[in-house]
């Protein structure tokens, strides 16, 4: 019998031990065919290769070949744990170790192969539903069926790759264990772990974090590092928190005497006999919520205000300037005004900026007061006033900081008599975010002695109800402008024009996002079930010790809970503090608030939550009370 009949033999006669890492990888393979097939679609060729959205799709590829790599790595560290004693007895009847790292590979290669093979057909199963699934969630995109060609070859390819790395990997997990070890794996208590470990890998991550955050000079290089190291640091932590709350619980109890009653020894001593793998499963799967939680109501939040995001950044639904003498200025505003002048709400104003320098159309403006307050009546700001040298800076960019008045027009002032003292601030947008600096407005007094030395440029705005709706006539003015525009004679925005891009990205990011943050989800669950599961035979022997001296149904029942409980509401709970911290952090420096989708996302995380655990603790309940009274009693 050669090493690879042998190792197909193993596989189909011990079904039992093989069907969860087989049942992971086959998952593992269809989530990333499915993304691949869906991210390839003919539909989404028309993406520019420089475009946000191409690079969304190539890092969201990355992440799910790194998700799959380490996920069944995971998975293999623990189906190569359970089989320890197999491994142990094939060395002690003559095996060597040359010999078991190649049964340990061929066993590898065939169950990769396999989940290739099931992975691609449960996935084109599914395509066609997601496919339908996807035209609803990404508006104007249509995602008819095709047959995925090169979907099929990427995953063969990368992902015969990742078995191949794994199939060399795997019997390195064991290579230098004893004898002895592998047929005791199963016995062996797990120490605690040492404090020292923990805490420098925390104290390195962080000053690290610290170092790049003040790194100027090399920030490009810095940036690419602070993602994964800031997940190293937040892990560690998380380890950290976990680990000390164990040893104060453990400590209060005893001081109590509440350690020793009812099932609490039980369950806690067999927690720590376990602690590393469980140390290990919380804070992987705790990093995992908190990433994915924090994700989800980002890409949630983004989609659900894209019109007022744009109109943050753009205030008006239509805006247009001239660059050039030879654009027929009266002309394109006469043709945008009757245009739109039907629609519900329409307004429109003539912005007039000053500056001083007049070959430029952006830079720093400057205005009067009665000028600034026919725009704020046009946009629905407050009005101001402004007497003597009383100055209001008014941002060109949205959440722009350290608004302060120019030098040049402080000087200009200065030369007239006048000393300009700020008063205020204006954070709304009066023209489109990015397109001037800020702006300064003075009082009509102070303005009226600088005007000789300033050049007026005129901006025109236009506004609408139903901006929104209005694809066809915005298209139709944004054809007639676009030669103006090349030519650099004029210049026509639209809101809807943004809308319409930044919906259809935001909509794919979401998309995109939800196939990857559902495969961490069901990855996790599935971490915790496998973990479960490779050590279901020693806890059946366990218990089944126990009960001979007297634990009951009812007591067994109590400790699988809390164990479940454990294992499952611990790194969600963490999972969700990751989550707050990070919504509490970038709403701060956010144009939108992420608070209310926050709430409501935490209890549909929450009732998800309790679902999972109920069905796990099911599951894992059931087999146990099998393996335990299946003779016991």
């Amino acid at each position: 019998m050669t090493l690879f009949s042998l190792a197909w033999k193993n596989i189909i006669r011990d079904t039992k031990t093989y069907i969860y890492y087989f049942a992971n990888c086959v998952f593992s393979v269809f989530i990333f065919f499915l993304f691949i097939a869906l991210a390839g679609h003919p539909v989404f060729k028309v993406i520019d290769v420089n475009s946000a959205m191409w690079y969304i799709l190539v890092a969201a590829q990355l992440i799910s070949v790194c998700f799959s790599l380490f996920f069944i790595t995971y998975s293999v560290k623990n189906f190569s744990k359970a089989r320890g004693k197999q491994f142990g007895i094939i060395v002690i009847h003559g095996g060597t170790k040359k010999q078991l790292n190649q049964l340990i590979f061929y066993e590898n290669i065939v169950i990769g192969l396999g989940s290739i093979i099931f992975g691609i057909l449960i996935g084109m199963l599914f395509f066609k539903i997601f496919s339908s699934a996807a035209e609803r969630v990404i508006s104007g995109v249509e995602l008819n069926f095709y047959f995925p060609v090169k979907a099929i070859i990427m995953t063969i390819i990368i992902m015969g790759v990742v078995f191949l790395l794994i199939s060399v990997i795997a019997p390195r997990l064991i290579r230098k264990s004893k004898v002895v070890q592998l047929i005791k794996v199963e016995e062996m208590a797990e120490t605690m772990p040492k404090r020292i470990g923990m805490y420098a890998v925390f104290v390195i991550s962080t000053a690290a974090i610290i170092v790049g955050l003040f790194a100027t000079k090399y920030e490009d290089i810095v940036s690419f590092f602070l993602l994964p190291v800031g997940v190293v640091a937040v892990a560690s932590f998380m380890c950290i928190v976990v680990y000390e709350g164990i040893r104060f619980y453990i400590f209060v109890s005893k001081s109590k005497g509440s350690y020793y009653q009812g099932t609490r020894l039980l369950l806690m001593s067999n927690f720590i006999s376990k602690i590393h793998s469980n140390l290990q499963l919380i804070t992987i799967s705790a990093v995992l919520y908190g990433i994915t939680f924090l994700s989800v109501i980002l890409m949630v939040s983004s989609t659900e205000h894209v019109e007022e995001l744009v109109r943050k950044q753009c205030p008006s639904a239509y805006l247009y300037t001239s660059w050039d003498e030879s654009a027929d200025t009266e002309g394109n505003v006469e043709l945008i005004r009757k245009t739109i002048q039907d629609e519900p709400g329409y307004k429109e104003i003539k912005m007039q900026f000053w500056t001083n320098d007049p070959e430029s159309n952006y830079g720093s403006m400057i205005m009067p007061v009665s000028m600034y307050n026919q725009i704020a009546q046009f946009l629905k700001y407050p009005n101001v006033r402004l007497q003597g040298e009383e100055a209001l800076v008014a941002a060109g960019e949205v959440k722009q900081k350290n608004l302060e008045i120019p030098d040049v027009y402080q000087e200009l002032c200065g030369q007239q008599g006048y000393q300009l003292k700020k008063t205020g601030t204006q954070q709304n947008l009066i023209w489109l975010s990015g397109y001037l600096s800020e702006t300064t407005v003075v009082s009509d007094e102070v303005f009226q002695k600088i005007e000789d030395q300033l050049a007026v440029k005129e901006f025109y705005a236009f506004d609408v109800n139903n901006w929104t709706s209005l694809k066809d006539k915005t298209h139709d003015l944004y054809q007639y402008f676009l030669p103006l525009r090349d030519k650099q004679q004029a210049t026509f925005i639209s809101d809807y024009t943004y809308y319409e891009s930044d919906r259809l990205e935001k909509d794919l990011i979401l998309y995109i996002g939800s196939i990857l943050c559902f495969s961490f989800l069901l990855g996790i669950t599935s971490f915790i079930y496998s973990r479960l599961y490779s050590t279901m035979e020693k806890e059946c022997n366990y218990y089944k010790n126990i009960v001979k001296i007297g634990l009951s149904k009812k007591e067994l029942s109590k400790i699988i809970n809390r164990n479940i409980g454990i294992l499952m509401w611990v790194p969600f709970v963490l999972g969700l503090l990751f989550l707050w911290g990070g919504i509490l952090v970038i709403d701060r420096s956010s144009v939108i608030s992420n608070l209310s989708t926050g709430v409501i996302c935490t209890v549909i995380y929450g009732v998800g939550q309790a679902l999972m655990v109920l069905v796990v603790n099911k599951m894992y309940k059931k087999k146990i009370m099998e393996g335990v009274y299946e003779t016991s009693i």
